[in-house]
């Protein structure tokens, strides 16, 4: 009788392990595949939750979102804050003060990667 205790014990046991392992690599692979998800979107010049990415025109942002918190040069070109979301474009600001925006060739937000400003290089 002790035997077969054991034995059910012992399969019960590796049932449950067998069922952790399982849900483990489930995790993993979903975890992945998000990770993966967010790279190829960098690859093709998005970022999760921007609409717009790399080549968009910067006269599209402003006239979907409106005018910008914040435009100003930046690095040979306007840049355009909206939230967290900043984009740098080619643009320039002609002789009657007019923006023209030009296109993005760069977008930032306030946190990428799991790193955002004013962090520590130990939180980092």
């Amino acid at each position: 009788m002790g035997y077969k205790k054991s034995k059910v014990w012992l399969i019960s046991i590796g049932l449950i392990l067998f069922i952790i392992a399982t849900l483990l690599t489930l995790t993993k692979r979903r975890d992945k595949d998000v990770y993966m998800g967010k790279l190829k979107l960098a690859y093709e010049g998005y970022i999760e939750g921007i609409e717009f990415g790399i080549g968009s025109s910067g006269i599209e942002v402003a006239k979907k979102w409106g005018a910008p918190m914040e435009s100003d040069y930046f690095a040979g070109g306007l840049f355009m804050k909206y939230g967290d979301a900043i984009f740098f474009t080619d643009g320039y600001i002609d002789e009657n003060k007019n923006y023209i925006y030009g296109s993005i060739n760069e977008i930032c937000t306030n946190e990428g990667f799991g790193i955002h400003a004013g962090m520590s290089i130990d939180e980092c």
